[in-house]
């Protein structure tokens, strides 16, 4: 399996975990993470330890591929700094794992370009099967509180037009104070918008039927739907976490923690069983939360530093769900949801 890492250092590291041994509990002498590949940008020079500050904020994988298989199609890789450049990496489908060996790569972006007037905090790339024939696209939220649907300069496969030029903003997405998290609805072309306001947008590609959630007071930094695209979960800065009912002609709160975390609601991640989801937060825990059981976590992990990022593994086809954090501290950390 592998693991992005967008890097303060301005770069993206590739990491590749394996299990070292058939073993029933998940731990660090149960695994193998290596840095296998480091990605640069075209005239990036690599120099480690770094003390750049102005580095990548955001990375991102989608297979260019318009079906449902997501282990089929060429990988694309984005990623997104604070400067509000953006780096665009190509590889055919197997050529990640078929050009390894113990030497640790560099590889240059295929493509560079610069979004003005972005945050340069929240971008997320939006899977063909969503978006259709044509440009691959990314949402990038920008100061002026819209979204830029921006150009990746690469195009699906067999489409019947060229790439637009890469950078191209091909449309802008909704209005408000600025966004803080993103996420794409699984199944359908709609974007889920978590404002410094508290509002949470839900905005279809074809601008009909956007819905304002306003139940959160405070900066909303976490927004997730659950695999099945049935629930929305979102978390603010006051520690407020909150499930959407979006099968209903409304959108609807049917589940809410007043005080999920201590701080910051730093993410939220949903598992493949759309019954569980994990939320970070600044008070150094990870919750495990059970749609039927929201009255507390069903479990809590403890991290060393205050958890800016966490994501879960593609891998629940093979039986290993996995959770990886991210630290303030420059600490990943890898649990088993088994």
């Amino acid at each position: 399996e592998n693991v992005l890492i967008a890097s303060a250092d301005g770069f993206v590291r590739i990491y590749q975990v394996r299990e070292k041994q058939a073993s029933e509990d998940l731990d660090a002498s149960a695994m193998n993470m290596t840095c296998t590949e480091i990605l640069i940008g075209i005239n990036q020079v690599f120099l480690e330890p770094s003390e750049t500050l102005l580095g990548c904020s955001q990375c991102q994988m989608i297979r260019n591929y318009l079906g449902d298989d997501i282990m089929s199609g060429e990988i694309v890789i984005v990623s997104l700094e604070l400067t509000g450049k953006m780096r665009v990496w190509n590889f055919q489908e197997n050529e990640l794992r078929e050009q390894r060996n113990e030497n640790q790569r560099q590889i240059r972006s295929n493509i560079e370009f610069l979004v003005e007037n972005a945050t340069g905090t929240i971008m997320v790339a939006c899977p063909p099967k969503l978006s259709g024939e044509g440009d691959l696209t990314a949402a990038v939220a920008c100061l002026d509180g819209s979204l830029a649907i921006v150009s990746l300069g690469v195009v699906t496969p067999k489409a019947k037009k060229d790439p637009s030029p890469a950078g191209t903003i091909l449309d802008n997405w909704g209005a408000g104070s600025i966004a803080l998290s993103l996420a794409w609805h699984p199944f359908n072309h709609v974007l889920a918008v978590g404002r410094r306001d508290g509002i949470v947008d839900i905005i279809p590609a074809t601008k009909m039927g956007q819905h304002r959630l306003t139940h959160h007071s405070e900066p909303v930094r976490a927004v997730s739907y659950t695999k099945d695209g049935a629930l929305l979960v979102t978390g603010s800065d006051d520690g407020f976490l909150a499930v959407w009912d979006l099968q209903r002609r409304v959108p609807t709160m049917v589940h809410h923690v007043v005080q999920a975390h201590a701080t910051w609601i730093t993410g939220v991640a949903t598992l493949a069983d759309s019954r569980r989801f994990v939320t970070s937060g600044g008070d150094k825990k990870i919750h495990v939360w059970q749609l039927d059981q929201m009255y507390a976590p069903v479990h809590t992990f403890q991290s060393d530093g205050d958890v800016r990022s966490i994501c879960t593994s593609n891998e629940q086809d093979q039986g290993l769900q996995r959770l990886y954090s991210g630290s303030d501290s420059g600490l990943i950390q890898v649990f088993s949801m088994d």
